[in-house]
């Protein structure tokens, strides 16, 4: 567990380590020809991101300059901190092995790599930020070595972003060294324009063969198991949900799961599963067939799924945990308690009844309350923060 003491003298060291770069960097010129306002590295290169592609898009047309790290390694960095200010951190690998896996060897060299490349970074005066989405769940046993990876990260970042509120509390009591002027939180964004919505949802339904009286009810996104999937898809064999239809699309997380999911809905005439990834084109046949957009998930802290579905201005069914409560309201969702019996049945059964316009247009609302503009604008500003002599960007006033 890191102390205040030992966060102290690391600082001291680091701080030391990164004089040189931050001086050379403040006052040689030619280490930013091209006067951009700041010059980021992001890693990863994940160009099928979507979150990704848009924040890229955004900083760029903020002024920044944006390197995609596809490599991720002492000597690139080495080579490219130089004519860089910033090394942002988003979904880095995780490390799940047990003290006995034969992974675990592998896993402590790659991690030894990454932080090895950490130290080259900060040393050559980069400032570290580190976009943090989820936490392990105390499963020491098979977590513990990304447990210790996260600590050694956390020494090193200069700011740790937090998607949300709930992220934030999270680390500050599972981590109660952690400096409370590391921690900031910046929402995720909504997704703007980056995905396609042109199809009407008659067109939509058509081209994924789905007839039906009722409301189609949808499950989007990476198929896993912590997503309730096999808590969801009986429900609809069920009065008062068999009047319904429910979509599962999405990528397996593997061919065996994948073979339990397209097991159970074919036992379900209503229940029509897609089991593919689905291109950023096609996203929009999913999203406009449906009238409710379902969150079935077991425990979640942060969710992609969940702005997605804002955006696209479709009502939730979700569970009341992490960071849902936080950004989906009463007017456009049905939060319920996972740990209830009953809880998301319920909940179906209440979005069932919903007036779905009004609450689509409170979604969509919601939605534009996360502009993209606006919160990559504050993380412009908070990469600035590290360069008090540039001029900071204006920001919107109100508050999320």
């Amino acid at each position: 567990m890191m102390t205040a003491a030992s966060n102290h003298s690391s600082a001291d060291a680091q701080s030391k380590a990164s004089a040189v770069g931050q001086w050379l960097r403040g006052r040689i010129p030619f280490l930013n020809p091209d006067r951009s306002l700041v010059r980021v590295l992001m890693y990863p290169a994940a160009e099928q991101n979507p979150f990704l592609v848009v924040t890229r898009r955004k900083l760029e047309e903020l002024g920044a300059k944006v390197t995609m790290l596809t490599a991720f390694d002492a000597a690139t960095l080495a080579r490219l901190a130089p004519t860089h200010d910033v090394l942002h951190l988003f979904n880095i690998q995780e490390y799940k092995s047990a003290f006995t896996s034969p992974e675990m060897v592998k896993q402590v060299r790659q991690l030894g790599r990454r932080l090895s490349a950490l130290v080259t970074a900060k040393g050559l005066g980069l400032r570290i930020v580190w976009t943090l989405y989820n936490e392990p769940k105390g499963d020491y046993s098979s977590e513990w070595l990304e447990r210790l990876g996260r600590q050694w990260i956390f020494s090193l970042a200069d700011r740790i972003i937090c998607p949300s509120q709930a992220t934030s509390t999270l680390l500050r009591t599972r981590y109660p060294g952690m400096p409370d002027h590391k921690l900031t939180v910046i929402p995720h964004h909504n997704f703007g324009q980056y995905f396609p919505k042109q199809v009407s949802r008659r067109q939509a339904r058509t081209h994924l063969g789905i007839e039906t009286q009722g409301r189609v009810f949808l499950c989007f996104g990476g198929i896993h198991p912590y997503k309730g999937l096999t808590d969801l898809i009986p429900l609809f064999g069920r009065h008062p949900l068999r009047e319904h239809t429910l979509i599962v699309a999405g990528n397996p997380s593997n061919v065996h799961y994948a073979a339990t999911i397209e097991g159970l809905c074919s036992q379900y005439p209503n229940v029509h599963a897609y089991l593919r990834y689905v291109p950023a084109d096609d996203v929009q046949y999913y999203m406009h067939a449906a009238d409710v957009f379902v969150m079935p998930f077991k425990d979640v802290l942060n969710s992609g799924s969940l702005m997605l579905a804002l955006s696209f201005g479709k009502p939730l069914v979700a569970p009341a945990v992490g960071s849902i409560p936080e950004i989906a309201t009463s007017a456009c969702s049905v939060l319920y308690d996972p740990a209830a019996a009953n809880g998301l049945k319920t909940a179906l059964a209440q979005a069932a009844e919903m007036d779905i316009e009004r609450a689509a247009g409170a979604a969509r609302r919601v939605a534009d309350g996360y502009s993209a503009d606006k919160l990559t604008r504050r993380l412009v500003n908070l990469y600035l923060e590290f360069f008090p002599k540039r001029p900071k960007l204006p920001e919107e006033d109100e508050e999320l």
